[in-house]
């Protein structure tokens, strides 16, 4: 009987899990207008908190979709870490190379293919520094 009661809250907590998550990534969604407005010549570089990991690449595409040939660098800082995603649809961009550089000024790795990379980094005292580097790798590239 008490196995039966345990499956049964078990479930249970997959599906609220699974429907927080949901909402989580509707909520993220939600402004993606606004963050659209920061791009500068379909470059996007933001800075996001607490952002539900598995949201990230969902929020990376939805945004990459709106800048053609354009590149989106998304930092989340969450639980004292930080995890960088990274897209580009511009062929003078490499994301791997992007999400690598910014790893390492935040004592983390990562990287990935051209396309599409993701890192993350340890000391969250040095992500405003990691953007800087960011803007300035991808600054003059079209």
């Amino acid at each position: 009987n008490k196995r039966l009661e345990f499956a049964l809250l078990t479930e249970k907590a997959r599906e609220l899990d699974k429907e927080y998550k949901e909402q989580m990534r509707q909520k993220t969604l939600s402004n993606l207008d606004e963050m659209l407005k920061e791009s500068v010549d379909n470059k996007l570089v933001i800075k996001l908190n607490d952002v539900d990991k598995d949201s990230l690449r969902s929020l990376a595409d939805r945004l990459l979709d709106n800048l053609p040939g354009g590149f989106v660098f998304i930092a989340n800082v969450s639980n004292n870490k930080v995890t960088f995603i990274a897209k580009s649809n511009n062929k003078s961009i490499h994301a791997g190379n992007i999400a690598k550089a910014a790893a390492t000024i935040t004592g983390g790795n990562g990287g990935g293919r051209p396309d599409m990379a993701q890192a993350g980094g340890k000391d969250i005292t040095k992500v405003d520094e990691a953007i800087t580097q960011v803007k300035e790798l991808i600054m003059w590239k079209n």
